[in-house]
């Protein structure tokens, strides 16, 4: 494995793995708590689109669209949710790579890949999305 791809690997890991039960530290009545869990459903949805072959590009790309305006509203320190304030602003730049990648012609999907595999390794390290 090329050394950028791993750490980059192990960064999305340790941030999503490195503080234990944050994932329940948002009240249910916070908007971030629904829009994190648009982004999860997102997420799961994306996964799903990047196990089919041929990749539906313009279902990928509505997606990822969704998921970019999603993660911009969510920057800025709008939350306390640990892993959420620490990793926000990582988690857009792979969302707008993802995109861009989408858009390109030929599409390129690697980066989509890896915001799927975020959110599934978040919220479910055994796949799919957990249901609260």
């Amino acid at each position: 494995m090329r050394p950028a791809l791993a750490l980059t690997i192990a960064l999305i890991a340790g941030a999503c793995g490195s503080k234990e039960g944050a994932v329940n530290t948002l009240p249910q009545n916070d908007p971030v708590y629904s829009e994190m869990w648009s982004l999860a459903s997102m997420g799961d949805e994306l996964d799903t689109l990047m196990k089919t072959d041929p990749v539906d590009g313009a279902a990928a790309l509505a997606i990822l669209e969704k998921m970019e305006t999603i993660t911009v509203s969510l920057r800025g320190g709008r939350t306390k949710h640990p892993v959420l304030a620490d990793s926000i602003d990582s988690f857009y730049d792979e969302v707008v790579k993802a995109r861009k990648g989408a858009e390109a012609e030929p599409p390129n999907y690697y980066f989509a890949g890896k915001v799927s595999g975020a959110c599934v390794y978040c919220h479910d390290p055994d796949g799919g999305v957990k249901k609260r």
